[in-house]
């Protein structure tokens, strides 16, 4: 029996790839990062907290590019806090459509809560997966600071804060200089007033990313076909000289 050797299937399967592409990538990789946190500075985002009640939540605007979907199983975000006891192990997420600087807070598409895996100031929570199709999207991630208490005599402020950043080493973020912080929103975080804040925060997604629905042009159909027919010829010519003696 003929068989192709392996050297030509791995061209074939190389020029196939040459041809239309990788359809995904595989294991959970950072498809956004506002880049590196800027230690110097930070804003609110928090709900219930005892010191000051008025809950403050930053949005950090990213995109998905066209032809692209993505498949989320992850964000993170690099965070301050201090202040106060017992320290937060539960951290909360929303990805919002349709925010507006001093307009629209925008339509939830997919939140969650959970632990979290610490390096450093840099905050991750696992998501279950979720698909985001081309578009902008705004990310929040805040904690819920109720049933802490301030560790200051003196009742100081407690904090929890996400890091500004100068965009060193980002990912495909929108390096806009352009955040929302949504403040006075309610227990369940619905309402508010969309602030304008005009620096970008060190915060992402994880997951992975595939190309959405693609169809090859008439063009490289059969360009491809051509390929296959080649292909066929070679292994006639090689089966016609592969005659037992």
């Amino acid at each position: 029996m003929f068989r192709l050797p392996t050297r030509s299937l791995a061209g074939l399967a190389l020029a196939l790839a040459a041809q239309f592409g990788a359809a995904s990538r595989g294991g959970a990789q950072v498809l956004t990062n506002g880049g590196d946190s800027d230690l110097f500075s930070s804003n609110a985002t928090w709900t219930n907290n005892p010191t000051n009640s008025l809950n403050q939540i930053i949005f950090d605007n990213f995109s998905v590019g066209s032809g692209l979907q993505w498949t989320v199983t992850g964000v993170f975000g690099s965070l301050a806090n201090g202040g106060y006891s017992p320290l937060v192990s539960v951290l909360n997420w929303e990805i919002r459509q349709g925010m507006v600087v001093s307009g629209s807070t925008g339509t939830v598409v997919a939140a969650g809560s959970g632990a979290f895996a610490q390096n450093g100031n840099v905050h991750t929570i696992a998501a279950n997966p979720f698909t985001l199709n081309a578009g902008t999207y705004w990310l929040g991630i805040w904690a819920d600071l109720s049933g802490t208490t301030s560790d200051d005599p003196n009742n100081a402020d407690i904090f929890f804060g996400a890091e500004q950043t100068s965009g060193a080493n980002a990912v495909n973020a929108l390096s806009d200089g352009r955040a929302i912080w949504l403040v006075g929103a309610d227990a369940l975080n619905a309402g508010g007033t969309a602030n304008d804040v005009d620096r970008d925060f060190a915060n992402g997604v994880l997951g992975r990313s595939t190309v959405n629905n693609v169809v090859p042009e008439p063009g490289s159909v059969l360009l491809m076909g051509s390929g296959l027919l080649a292909l066929g010829f070679v292994v006639r010519r090689r089966r016609r000289g592969s005659v037992v003696r």
